[in-house]
């Protein structure tokens, strides 16, 4: 018999995994994958990728003379 199955999963912005010798992510977010085992019968994976989007944003802040604040690890 044909099994199939699904891969859902979800990579940051920019990054890739191997699954069954193909690079997903970086562009390539789904496909299908066939597995054959030492029998000879056939899987089917369908593989689908999410990205998370890149997240920015602004500080702004004002400090008097002298003065320094921290923000994320770095003294400013």
């Amino acid at each position: 018999p044909v099994i199939t199955g699904t891969l859902d999963t979800t990579v940051c912005t920019g990054e890739t995994f191997i699954f069954n010798g193909t690079t997903y992510g970086g562009g390539n977010f789904s496909g299908s994958e066939i597995l054959t085992s030492s029998a000879g019968c056939d899987s089917t994976v369908t593989v689908t990728v999410n990205e998370f989007p890149i997240q920015s944003g602004t500080f702004d802040t004002t400090v008097c003379v002298g003065e320094t604040f921290v923000f994320n690890g770095t003294t400013y």
